[in-house]
């Protein structure tokens, strides 16, 4: 993939790097009820050691990512100071946590990788640095990824869109994408495309959440079946953005649908197997004895027999 492919696609989150358009979302946040920290405790569940027990030495790193949160849940327009944009801080832990998970998640690795190099360009980052593609999202475009790769029932499919990505001739640089549906995401936050939705389920991060898998989704699937290439990709992104934005609920219902197939799916092929390997089911097969034509006896006449 050359780096002008790479400028290309990154054509699609120009204006939104711009200070003063990022600025002018944030009013859309101001009735948040609900934080994504005590939503789905991903941030909790980084901060928790093996043994279930949390790390003493980082609850201040945890306040403080909690007080950011807060501070989305709780803007006014022009109030959040550029300190507060959620931008990836080298100093948080958590932060670092953060991008550590979701390299590890997305490779299978077990080992913490360094914080700069060539290993997060093969995660789809356009360099060195993970941070200088955020410029348009903050650190919530990490944090879609991250409720990506940790919820249970999304994980599949962050690997199938991951290996795509991976392809010899469809491949797409993963995490650039991901920010550009947290982009199309936010965007619809601010153009009220969600408030309908936000409204039935009485809050707004759950909602931004899974409209940007279910964008995710249909992008994945868009980009599989028609065979997409990465010269396809700004004119794919913008189809998806209009017609999830169009139809945000419709959207929403197909992820639904896709994640109850897929665990079913998952659910008869664990059934299946544990069905094979089970030391009861062998057992019963080796005892099955089955009688063959000619172990009949002869019906003696004059036999007594059931009519």
């Amino acid at each position: 993939m050359s780096r002008k492919d790479l400028l290309d696609m990154d054509k699609c989150v120009k204006d939104s790097h711009q200070t003063e358009d990022y600025k002018s979302f944030l009013p859309a946040f101001k009735s948040v009820p609900i934080s994504v920290l005590k939503q789905n405790g991903l941030l909790q569940a980084l901060v928790t050691s093996e043994d279930g027990q949390k790390e003493a030495e980082i609850s201040e790193d945890v306040l403080q990512a909690q007080e950011e949160w807060e501070a989305v849940e709780n803007v006014q327009a022009g109030l959040l100071s550029e300190t507060k944009t959620g931008a990836l801080d080298n100093n948080q832990k958590v932060h670092m946590r953060v991008l550590q998970t979701i390299y590890k998640k997305l490779t299978g690795s077990t080992f913490d990788c360094p914080r700069y190099g060539a290993h997060w360009e093969q995660l789809g980052f356009q360099g060195f640095d993970p941070g200088t593609d955020l410029r348009g999202t903050g650190f919530l475009g990490l944090m879609h990824t991250l409720y990506l790769v940790m919820n249970t029932q999304t994980l599949p499919l962050a690997h199938d869109i991951f290996r795509l990505s991976q392809h010899q001739t469809q491949n797409f640089p993963f995490c650039v994408m991901s920010i550009n549906i947290t982009r199309i995401a936010i965007q619809a936050l601010r153009e009220e495309c969600l408030s309908r939705e936000c409204n039935r389920r009485q809050q707004v991060v759950g909602v931004l959440n899974d409209f940007y898998v279910a964008t995710f989704l249909r992008l994945y699937q868009i980009w599989k079946m028609q065979n997409k290439t990465i010269k396809d990709s700004g004119f794919t992104l913008k189809e998806v953005e209009t017609f999830a934005k169009k139809n945000p609920k419709q959207l929403l219902r197909s992820l639904e649908m896709y994640l109850v197939e897929h665990h079913n799916i998952a659910t008869l092929d664990k059934w299946s197997l544990h069905s094979s390997s089970s030391p009861d089911l062998q057992s019963q097969k080796k005892d099955l004895k089955f009688t063959g034509v000619c172990d009949f006896k002869p019906r003696l006449e004059g036999e007594a027999r059931l009519v």
